[in-house]
């Protein structure tokens, strides 16, 4: 099929409409009578016979009771099945249609119903619009070409029924426009004394970066340095100090601003190498790794006469051959006070050894203010 001949079919089927739509009235659900249905059977009067036969034995098979037996169901069956559908009222037809409708095996009745809320259907009709959008617009461009050739579809406008306007007429005066001229007069009567005053609120809390503790404030003999949240006091690295069996004494001393804002102040993590003797301002936190309450060098007399660790729960060897490293949870607001705060510690090392902790300091603080001006005054 070639191109001129595509366009003679669409073209004669866009002329069949147009003047198709001319017609006054649509004959519809009439079949006008032809020769096809007598040109596709073989013998139109067997045909007829056959049917004929077949309502008689329809008829037949109703009279005799025929039918019954081929379905094995008695006449008793069936005139109790009739009193039963007779009898029973719409409501209750319903709900035993309903509860049928529910079993498992009736499941299928779903399939026979178009869901159109479905993605499935809501995709099918957005093709279908598509579709037809792009054919309204093909017809559109075919018209348009028609009418270079001389046929041309429109639409016949028919009669057109206006409703009667019905309009009431009022009465209408005419009034003059007035002109005023605004003047303003000023003249203080009083003088006044106002104060303003601020009141702020917190929006939004979150947490401050230092902990509570003021940093200008900080003087220690060991490492400080603070990370938010962590606050870590020594070196962590292995043995920077040596000695036999000496103590090494160390002091950090800071400012504790607004305590009651601080949320969460405690000791997280201890590394030393051999003990570990800890007291925040004068109060003993932590005696590692035996624990105790001290830590103190003694000396065992005798003969051999060598030191010894004292932690108030038995001597010890000063040399423990380990770097010791634990994870703990000391917390030291009870212990912090409001002003300067001291943090002590004594390492005791034997041959080679170090010792640092880490501690979480996190505390409130307002991340967002909201204003509230006032102002009052008084006549002077």
């Amino acid at each position: 099929m070639n191109k001129r001949f595509v366009s003679i079919v669409l073209i004669t089927n866009i002329v069949f409409s147009c003047y198709s739509t001319a017609k006054e009235a649509v004959r519809t659900n009439q079949n006008v009578a032809s020769e096809f249905f007598e040109q596709a059977i073989d013998n139109k009067d067997e045909l007829e016979q056959s049917l004929k036969h077949a309502k008689e034995q329809a008829g037949k098979g109703i009279t005799d009771q025929e039918g019954l037996k081929s379905l094995n169901v008695t006449q008793d069956e069936v005139n109790n099945k009739t009193t039963e559908l007779n009898s029973i009222n719409a409501y209750d037809l319903e709900s035993a249609g309903r509860l049928q409708r529910a079993k498992e095996e009736n499941h299928y009745y779903e399939l026979l119903e178009v869901d159109h809320s479905a993605p499935g259907m809501i995709k099918h009709k957005q093709d279908m619009e598509q579709i037809a959008n792009a054919s309204g617009k093909l017809i559109a461009k075919l018209t348009e070409g028609l009418k270079d050739i001389g046929v041309n579809c429109k639409k016949t406008k028919g009669n057109k029924e206006v409703e009667p306007q019905y309009v009431i007429d009022t009465e209408q005066e005419h009034t003059s426009d007035i002109t005023y001229t605004k003047v303003i007069c000023e003249q203080p009567q009083n003088s006044y004394d106002c104060a303003q005053s601020l009141k702020l609120t917190c929006k939004q809390a979150g947490e401050c970066d230092s902990g509570g503790i003021v940093k200008a404030s900080v003087s220690s003999d060991m490492k400080f340095e603070y990370s938010y949240p962590y606050l870590t006091i020594g070196t962590i690295a292995d043995n920077y100090w040596g000695g036999r069996c000496d103590a090494y004494d160390r002091v950090t001393k800071f400012q504790v601003r607004n305590k009651e804002e601080i949320k969460e102040f405690k000791i997280v993590q201890v590394g030393f190498d051999d003990y570990l003797w800890i007291k925040v301002n004068g109060h003993t936190v932590y005696v590692g790794p035996d624990g105790g309450n001290r830590l103190e060098i003694v000396q065992t007399g005798g003969f051999f006469n060598f030191k010894v660790v004292e932690t108030g729960n038995g001597r010890r060897s000063c040399e423990r051959e380990t770097n010791w490293n634990f994870n703990v949870d000391i917390n030291l607001l009870p212990y912090l006070k409001e002003g300067e705060n001291e943090i002590w510690i004594r390492v005791i090392v034997a041959g080679a050894g170090e010792g640092w902790m880490k501690i979480i300091a996190k505390q409130h603080c307002c991340m967002s203010w909201q204003e509230q001006w006032s102002e009052q005054c008084q006549i002077k």
